[in-house]
């Protein structure tokens, strides 16, 4: 196997994304949602149809600076439409490095302990 292609492009994606699947990259990230964007994590799975991973449709600026209702809603759009237990990165994540992924959250939220407030 040789190496991963990342792509990483932020903004307006939504006109570029066949072209990189075309080149044969293997993941991209940020899929940005409007206003930030132009196209939901639903509209970007329909158009790679399982030829590449996409990531990360939460914007980190509605994780710094959101509440935790706005939190929940931009989670809930990010899901919306993708009728699958994969999540919106994983067509490619076998059952062993989802585990993985879910014992390096627990290790983090262990060593990182959040002050309630």
């Amino acid at each position: 196997m040789g190496a991963l292609v990342h792509v990483r492009c932020h903004g307006n994606v939504r006109g570029t994304i066949e072209s990189v699947v075309d080149r044969g990259a293997d993941y991209l990230e940020p899929v940005e949602p409007p206003p930030d964007g132009d196209i939901t994590m639903a509209e970007a799975k329909e158009v790679v149809r399982g030829r590449m991973t996409l990531g990360r449709n939460i914007e980190v600026r509605m994780l710094e600076f959101g509440d935790l209702e706005e939190v929940e809603a931009a989670t809930r759009a990010a899901f919306e439409g993708l009728r699958t237990t994969e999540g919106p990165i994983a067509p490619r994540m076998s059952d062993r490095m989802r585990a993985n992924y879910h014992r390096m959250i627990d290790v983090w939220e262990e060593l990182s302990p959040m002050e309630e407030g």
